[in-house]
This record gives structure tokens, sequence and C-alpha cells, in this order.
């Protein structure tokens, strides 16, 4: 995830999902949300511009 565009890569990898976002400058966070149960695991990787 930056603040333009998120990625989910589910299932291993078998399937992403990707989509743009509109970010507000102010935020500072993250929230996910479920009708259900979910098993979330999530990973940040850095985003290195040379």
């Amino acid at each position: 995830m930056d603040s333009h565009s998120i990625e989910w890569f589910i299932n291993g990898g078998k399937q992403v999902f990707s989509m743009e976002i509109e970010t507000p400058l102010e935020a500072d966070g993250i929230r996910f949300h479920s009708r259900g149960l979910v098993i979330l695991v999530v990973e940040k990787y850095d985003i290195i511009t040379k």
C-alpha cells in the first residue's frame, strides 16, 4: 500500500486484488472491517526510490 493504491495478495498470491484509493493528506493509519470471521496477515514493505 502506498498513498494512492493498495494491493492484496490472496491465497499465497494465487489471486490479487488491486485498486486506486484517494487518501487524505492527514491520514496516519489503516483500518480493516469485516462482517464475519477473517484471518488477516499484514506485511508492510517500504518503497525505496533512487
